[in-house]
């Protein structure tokens, strides 16, 4: 036995030595060294046998035979068999399914939440999912969500994990105000020209949902709705996307005006609407923009951005509602059309926008005529001034105008039973068209008179 101490001690014991005498020689060397362990003692066998171990354990160098089979690892659980908040990853996708976002039961299920977030081994789409979850449950994840998400959107990413920052950007947005801390985050990546266009797209959606809640968000928005694209598709899809977030957030995007009313000139015309609708959704604070939304109605090519000019005009308070007063009598029947169609969803009723309306029901054109009424029953609830016009705009020539006279007809509800008798002599008219459009009519209304009768066919 000392002989083979003294060969441990020396290192002249052979690594390729077989695995009893390994042991061995371990355990020679640990009784003997005991009782100097229990007194503090070192002990250089201990040491050397301990040496020993670990060499044998390691993977011999290449070329040199190891008859010392390594051991085997633990394999990992696959994915469906891992836990997750006490939950299998195919529990967590069916509860996920049927949680209701309001529930108590959907804050007790956010720490689980996390945890299918931050593994990296499950693919992306899960953790989107997961994530995505978290948004829509809203201020009981918030706390605890929003510091994973941004260290998501800060984490560099393995190219399997390209998409996680524009899905972590998308779960913030959901979370709107609750996800104000995250804004300085947001931000950086968003004027960071080197991260994909996914990304900062995202990133400008969930800007737009903090709006107010954070200090730097308009203003972020703002930077890039006045960024020049030099013609690149990229950057005007985000400068785009800069002032739909401003419309998002409303009456609080005041400071954008300046920079929408600039932009109500542009030569893209999606980008002009898009402008028009933002400065009408910030309300009476854009009233300064009043003369350029005009200009839009006048002037522009593009009737999809003179519709949007015109609605915000309404939005405006008492600037775009005079605005519109005036065009109302402007020589472009289309232009009048737009004003009357716009004055029936003014903030509120006042007495110069129904009577402009009341004048337009004896508008030469019927676009203009048939828009008035449908204006002022928003307004005013009051059906006899506009049964004339409906009954005359039913007999046009034209199949929408028809439709639409019909539809207003039918919306009126009891109110419109004095128009009943004009109905009954409109069966009677030469023209088909006439004839089966007050037929129609009569077998909705008629019951209002007498439920008995029998309805025309």
């Amino acid at each position: 036995m000392s002989d083979l101490r003294f060969e441990i001690r020396d290192r002249r014991c052979s690594l390729n030595a077989s695995q009893g005498a390994i042991l061995f020689l371990l355990g020679a060397a640990f009784l003997s060294g005991g009782s100097r362990r229990l007194r503090g003692d070192s002990d250089p066998a201990c040491a050397s046998a301990s040496s020993l171990q670990e060499s044998a354990l390691q993977t011999p160098s290449p070329g040199q035979p190891s008859s010392q089979k390594p051991l085997p690892r633990k394999p990992s659980p696959p994915d469906g068999a891992r836990r997750y908040d006490g939950r299998t990853l195919d529990e967590w996708q069916g509860l996920i399914k049927s949680l209701d976002f309001q529930s108590p039961a959907a804050a007790r299920a956010v720490p689980g939440l996390l945890l299918l977030v931050q593994d990296r081994q499950l693919p992306w789409y899960t953790r989107r999912q997961a994530a995505l979850t978290l948004g829509r449950i809203g201020k009981p994840a918030a706390e605890a969500a929003v510091p994973v998400l941004v260290s998501l959107l800060e984490t560099p990413q393995t190219p399997d994990e390209a998409s996680v920052p524009a899905w972590a950007a998308k779960a913030l947005s959901l979370f709107g105000s609750f996800a104000s801390p995250a804004t300085p985050a947001l931000v950086r990546l968003l004027n960071d020209n080197a991260r994909s266009h996914l990304d900062r797209l995202s990133c400008v959606e969930a800007l737009g949902r903090i709006g107010g809640a954070h200090q730097d968000a308009i203003p972020a928005l703002i930077r890039l709705a006045r960024m020049e694209t030099a013609g690149s598709h990229d950057n005007e899809e985000l400068r785009e996307a800069a002032v739909d977030g401003l419309a998002l957030i409303g009456t609080a995007a005041a400071p954008a005006v300046p920079t929408l009313i600039r932009l109500t000139q542009h030569g893209s015309g999606p980008l002009r609407k898009k402008a028009a609708v933002a400065l009408g959704r910030i309300g009476p604070a854009a009233g300064i923009a009043a003369q350029s939304l005009v200009e839009l109605v006048l002037f522009d090519e593009l009737p999809e951005v003179r519709d949007a000019a015109a609605v915000s005009l309404a939005k405006i308070g008492t600037p775009g509602e005079a605005a519109l007063r005036k065009l109302l009598t402007d020589e472009d029947p289309q232009v009048r059309r737009l004003s009357a169609a716009a004055l029936g969803r003014v903030l509120r009723r006042n007495e110069p926008s129904v009577a402009a309306l009341t004048a337009a029901l004896e508008d030469a054109d019927a676009t203009v005529r048939i828009a008035a009424a449908e204006a002022l029953w928003k307004l005013t609830r009051a059906a006899d001034p506009l049964l004339v016009t409906i009954l005359d705009v039913l007999t046009n020539e034209n199949r929408q105008l028809r439709i639409r006279a019909y539809r207003l007809l039918i919306t009126l509800g009891p109110a419109a039973r004095p128009a009943l008798s004009g109905l009954r002599r409109l069966i009677d008219d030469d023209r088909p068209h006439v004839r089966q459009v007050a037929k129609k009519a009569l077998r909705e209304l008629s019951a209002l008179e007498d439920p008995g009768s029998e309805l025309p066919q």
